[in-house]
């Protein structure tokens, strides 16, 4: 029934003339929105790598499932105020409620949150929200000409949303952003079978962020269609800590550091620039994981997947009782507003596992986007070229691809 309701309001939204709905009586204010962006991806394959033949045999003729059409967003969007003391958010993709095979980059349940802002000396925000950690994890998809967030950032490093409290400040006239929050530590994973309950250690995953722009506000977005009239910078740093007993892993994961046994410490620090319509970003992020490969008793949760590294079992050569990962991404773009057209080029450096010789994931990707009407109306084109070596077996390997679609928003 209540995918009924939903179904309805997304349906009214589409039919809305305006596209976006919004509702007050005053005091309360609703608006409702949404996003539909399909696409056609099609795969560039390399003889050499196995895992593009069928059943991953390079006796087998290639394996052409990823030539296909696909439905990446079906979303629905309810913002809300309560006179100056309450916001709330609720928003879910019903594309990914039906087919939960990423669930860090496109998850079904995307917010279900509420926030105080009755308080003059912070803001408190509580549900499931993005976790403030990574600049490029909170620049909103809809706001960028690629289909793919970076592997670091895309969530198969680390959890881009969880349940749990956010504190927020802002100074100098929203210039500098101080956030703190404490999570469940299961990411996207709480909302699932593997989740739910707290790990038997009762831990909890608690991130802070700070971030500085200047001469003005900075909002999380990366590219400059507005072509600013003076240039404009922001600079953030953030860190998170968890230590549990137990992971928890769901099909799809790729390097299984998402949720891990033991503890883990991540920083990270990133870099925004624009002017007249040129924009450029860069982030930086390090990872230090000391694994206990605690098995669960419950083998029926599959939370233990394969050793990873301790006094007893060692990766590689080097006499440690943990590993690191981490990596670099930077990209360039350049909004023209005659051409109504986006371009840009990001380059990606990421390493799940520095005890392992030949690990490094590299990526040069070159996005295009003609907006129709903005980033309301937009068609956008994406190029993956794979830098690295594609025959290394131990971890995953992807041959280069192209992806063409259309993204529409209604509002």
């Amino acid at each position: 029934m209540k995918i009924k309701i939903l179904s309805f309001i997304f349906c009214l939204a589409a039919l809305s003339g305006r596209g976006q709905i919004s509702l007050t009586n005053g005091r309360h204010n609703l608006e409702i929105s949404g996003t539909i962006s399909t696409f056609y991806n099609q795969r560039i394959f390399t003889p050499g790598n196995p895992e593009n033949r069928i059943n991953d045999d390079t006796s087998r003729p290639f394996d052409k499932s990823k030539n296909r059409f696909g439905l990446r967003d079906a979303q629905l969007q309810l913002e809300g105020r309560i006179g100056h003391e309450w916001e709330y958010e609720l928003q879910v993709d019903f594309a990914d409620m039906l087919n939960p095979s990423d669930i860090g980059e496109n998850p079904g349940l995307m917010d279900a949150w509420v926030q105080y802002k009755g308080l003059r000396f912070l803001d408190i925000k509580a549900g499931y929200q993005k976790i403030p950690y990574s600049r490029n994890s909170l620049v909103p998809f809809i706001y960028s000409p690629f289909w793919q967030r970076s592997e670091m950032t895309r969530g198969e490093f680390f959890s881009r949303r969880d349940i749990g409290i956010t504190l927020e400040k802002s100074l100098w006239n929203q210039k500098i952003n101080l956030y703190a929050g404490m999570y469940s530590g299961m990411g996207e994973q709480v909302l699932t079978q593997y989740g739910g309950d707290n790990d038997p250690a009762g831990q909890f995953e608690y991130v802070v962020r700070a971030d500085v722009a200047w001469p003005s506000r900075y909002r999380y977005r990366d590219y400059d269609v507005n072509q600013s009239p003076l240039p404009m910078f922001a600079l953030g740093i953030a860190g998170r800590s968890v230590k549990r007993m137990f992971s928890s892993f769901l099909p799809g994961d790729d390097y299984y550091i998402r949720v891990i046994s033991g503890s883990r410490q991540m920083a990270t620090a990133d870099f925004t620039f624009q002017y007249k319509g040129f924009s450029a970003q860069a982030e930086y992020h390090i990872a230090r994981i000391t694994p206990t490969n605690d098995t669960d008793p419950d083998t029926d949760n599959n939370r233990y997947r394969e050793n990873r590294g301790t006094k007893d079992y060692k990766i590689g050569s080097l006499p440690t009782s943990f590993f690191k990962a981490g990596g670099f991404l930077g990209s360039l773009s350049y909004s023209n507003k005659k051409l109504k057209s986006i371009f840009s080029l990001r380059y990606d450096n990421f390493n799940p596992n520095d005890l392992v010789n030949d690990n490094t994931e590299e990526t040069l990707s070159f996005a295009y986007a003609y907006q129709i009407n903005g980033f309301n109306a937009m068609v956008k084109a994406q190029y993956w070229y794979r830098l690295s070596n594609r025959t290394n077996p131990l971890i995953q390997r992807f041959d280069d691809q192209f992806r063409i679609g259309i993204q529409f928003l209604l509002r």
